[in-house]
């Protein structure tokens, strides 16, 4: 897959899930070899590509609960501002509509914390002049609220 903004990437989603579940172990194990108190990882493919939504749910599933029940640390998701991703299969239990796929941790494993931000400097009320799609960022502090 992409590897966004020039992160490190933890997963090759070409491969079987089997297959991703063992690099996302393998990587986090790697990480946390080197004394990290906690994990943040991002979701998709890129800020404007994703894989499946089922796929992206079993992946952070794994990434939260190896992290945690495995190490007994914190993992935590950026929760992005872009629209226009919808998953069908997935209704936001705030609106019974599809859920924007960037609010998919609502349906991971608990342990898995979330990280809701902004783009650029506009604070979660600023007008954005449409940055994103998004006149200002509201409805991702509603979501905080509500995670």
């Amino acid at each position: 897959g992409n590897t966004q903004q020039h992160g490190w990437h933890m997963v090759n989603t070409r491969l079987s899930l089997a297959q991703q579940e063992q690099q996302i172990k393998a990587q986090v194990d790697w990480i946390f070899s080197a004394g990290f108190d906690f994990l943040t990882t991002e979701s998709g493919l890129s800020e404007f590509t994703h894989p499946e939504c089922d796929l992206m749910v079993d992946l952070m599933n794994v990434f939260a609960q190896h992290v945690n029940l495995t190490w007994g640390r914190e993992a935590g998701i950026k929760v992005h501002c872009s629209t226009g991703q919808h998953c069908d299969g997935f209704l936001d239990p705030r609106s019974d509509e599809p859920i924007n796929f960037n609010f998919l941790p609502t349906f991971a494993h608990p342990s898995m914390g979330v990280f809701p931000h902004t783009v650029q400097v506009y604070g979660l009320d600023d007008p954005t002049a449409g940055a994103y799609g998004n006149e200002n960022f509201s409805y991702m502090e509603d979501y905080l609220v509500y995670e």
